[in-house]
């Protein structure tokens, strides 16, 4: 694994406890309308859904979790340094996750990585201020300082986009949007059985929307048949439902 060309301090071997990692968001960058709230995002102002604002590391060996690491900004972009008793197991990283309580519960000798992965949250704890995301590093003995580390949003962006001349969007309906999903991504898309259904809705009644890209919700990763999309649309000279 390549070793980072910024400080020196941070290239070599991790063998002294510290481990320096490179964190970068594998996201684009989404932005909310100023003053703008919902049900689903929480947050108000426009906002950047790639920020690292805390980051967590949680530590297993053999399944279990060994200890809980916090970890500190460097100074450099997106480089964070974590003091670990170990140099063995699998790190899981977790960015912005405050507000999942059940990440809170997690104990030392106790959770299993199993229980880890399946952690639930709603999708207010997963988007806020900032958005949830996860990454993963395997420790081997030989891992450099400076490795690089992907994160992932735990949350799926829906975007409108309106390009096309003279088609405006009047409103937009999402229905059966699944109030909670996983923190850590699954194999393949499953939705908790203790999620809720919700709907999403938005309208544009001064000012239809056209020509322009806009962040409307994030949803949790789910298997769900029966989500569905309804969109009011004028083109053409008329008005259209799709």
């Amino acid at each position: 694994t390549a070793a980072c060309s910024g400080d020196p301090d941070f290239i070599g071997s991790a063998t002294d406890g510290t481990l320096a990692v490179r964190l970068y968001p594998a996201v684009q960058t989404g932005t909310r309308p100023a003053g703008e709230a919902s049900q689903d995002n929480p947050s108000n102002g426009t906002f950047s859904d790639s920020e690292l604002r805390t980051v967590k590391a949680y530590r297993f060996e053999s399944g279990i979790l060994q200890e809980i690491l916090e970890g500190s900004a460097t100074g450099e972009e997106g480089l964070y340094t974590f003091y670990s008793s170990s140099m063995s197991g699998e790190l899981h990283f977790i960015a912005n996750g405050d507000k999942a309580a059940a990440l809170e519960s997690l104990q030392p000798y106790a959770a299993t990585e199993e229980q880890f992965r399946m952690i639930e949250a709603g999708i207010g704890q997963m988007v806020g201020s900032e958005v949830l995301m996860t990454g993963h590093l395997t420790l081997d003995g030989s891992t450099t300082n400076g490795t690089s580390v992907a994160l992932r949003r735990s949350v799926a962006r829906i975007d409108l986009v309106s390009a096309d001349k003279d088609v405006l969007v009047h409103d937009v309906t999402i229905r059966n949007i699944a109030t909670k999903g996983y923190v850590n991504e699954q194999e393949r898309p499953l939705t908790p059985s203790s999620a809720g259904k919700d709907t999403f809705h938005k309208s544009y009644p001064d000012l239809p929307f056209g020509n322009r890209r806009e962040t409307l919700l994030y949803l949790c990763e789910q298997k769900n048949e029966t989500l569905a999309v309804e969109a009011l649309v004028s083109f053409g000279g008329g008005l259209h439902r799709m």
